[in-house]
């Protein structure tokens, strides 16, 4: 008589998998409504975006090409660009600069930072040195500040706040305008979250770190983009603007020619789906013919399955 194992599961439906299972196995002709119903989805969906796309008004101009916009870490440079808006913007107005070929992707990039100073803590140089590097002193740091030479630990330290983009815009309306200036928002621009949950002054904060962890500009510059060209939100105008050359004065800190980038500042308006989208729309739009031309090709089979069953 065979032994009774000891750690055999119980009989039950669940131990031993007799649960009751369901799969779904569509006839030919609710596949073909399914893949239709796809279809009409998806090109709904993104002829929607498509035209909220085109609703958006973006001027766009880059400016670290200029012989009068050229930047030096030591030396900045004041310019006046021309920003030419062809029609009516509506607010909210966004204000945004954008950098080409910067990977803020990269692992040590992305990681060089110190999470409990930028929440205010006092930390040592041992306690960020495996967070930071290579930026751990104000001597890594490389900049000048007003600090006392006593305090020698960056903070915030790490390379991603040692990149932080200083470059300061002042957008001022057409020479015809009885305005005299147009009031930016720099409020508001970064995540609740962020400003909440994240970054913190230091209790002595003026004398300890070298700039305002509590800055909007420092708390969405901290948020690393994914892709090597990026936009940043640098303000938002909320009145109307209406159509006219608009002059955008400069201060250009921000040399990104040591890695071959580029730098545009954006005037933009919104939509219900953020800014413009039209390679969204296109892509909704082609997967949605993906889906009628597969529908199309079911039913087309499925007719010729029937008309050659009926014909033996």
């Amino acid at each position: 008589m065979e032994e009774e194992k000891t750690n055999k599961p119980s009989d039950s439906d669940f131990k031993q998998q007799r649960l009751k299972a369901w799969k779904l196995s569509p006839s030919s002709s609710v596949l073909g409504i399914i893949y239709l119903s796809m279809g009409v989805f998806f090109v709904t969906f993104g002829a929607v975006i498509l035209y909220e796309s085109n609703e958006v008004i973006e001027v766009a101009k880059r400016y670290d090409n200029l012989n009068e916009c050229k930047a030096s870490w030591k030396h900045p440079s004041t310019c006046i660009i021309e920003m030419d808006i062809s029609d009516h913007m509506e607010s909210p107005i966004f204000i945004y600069y954008e950098i080409k070929n910067m990977y803020q992707n990269h692992r040590k990039y992305n990681k060089s930072r110190d999470i409990n100073q930028l929440l205010g803590y006092n930390q040592t140089k041992s306690d960020i040195s495996s967070y930071c590097e290579p930026v751990v002193t104000m001597k890594d740091l490389g900049l000048i500040t007003n600090l006392s030479k006593e305090i020698k630990i960056a903070n915030p330290c790490g390379l991603i706040a040692k990149s932080y983009f200083n470059d300061t815009f002042i957008l001022m309306p057409p020479a015809d305008s009885p305005k005299n200036t147009i009031t930016v928002k720099h409020d508001g621009i970064a995540w609740d979250v962020d400003k909440d949950d994240k970054f913190k002054r230091n209790k002595h904060w003026d004398s300890v770190q070298w700039t305002d962890v509590e800055d909007e500009h420092f708390i969405v510059w901290m948020s690393t983009a994914g892709l090597p060209t990026f936009r940043k939100l640098w303000g938002k105008i909320e009145h109307d603007l209406d159509s006219g050359k608009y002059r955008m004065q400069i201060t250009n800190n921000y040399d990104v020619s040591s890695f071959s980038g580029e730098k545009s500042i954006i005037i933009t308006t919104s939509s219900a789906f953020g800014g413009k989208l039209n390679f969204l729309g296109i892509l909704y739009i082609v997967v949605g013919c993906l889906s009628f031309a597969g529908a199309g090709l079911i039913f087309v089979t499925n007719y010729y399955k029937a008309k050659l069953s009926s014909a033996r």
